[in-house]
C-alpha cells in the first residue's frame, strides 16, 4: 500500500451511461494519490466498456483505477 493512499469504492449495476461523470468526479479530486475501485455487480449493459475506454483516455500518475466485474449479488455485496 502506498503512503497516503485514498481510496473510492464505486458499485455499479447496470448504469453505463452514468459512470463517465461519476468516475470524473473522482478523477477531478486534487489529492494524490488517489484508487477508484469501480464493482461492477453483474450488469449486462456497455459497463465493461464503458470503463476500459474510460480508463484509456484517464491515465494519469498518482491515479489507478481498478474494475472489478462479479455475478450479481445486490448492492450489499458489491
Amino acid at each position: 500500500m502506498r503512503e497516503g493512499l485514498f481510496s473510492v469504492i464505486m458499485p455499479t449495476f447496470n448504469r453505463a451511461e452514468l459512470l463517465p461523470r461519476a468516475m470524473d468526479s473522482v478523477f477531478k479530486q486534487d489529492y494524490r494519490p488517489i484508487q477508484l475501485v469501480v464493482v461492477d455487480d453483474g450488469s449486462s449493459d456497455d459497463t465493461t466498456a464503458v470503463v476500459e475506454s474510460w480508463k484509456n483516455k484517464n491515465a494519469a500518475d498518482g491515479f489507478e483505477l481498478i474494475y472489478h466485474k462479479q455475478e450479481n449479488a445486490g448492492a450489499g455485496a458489491a
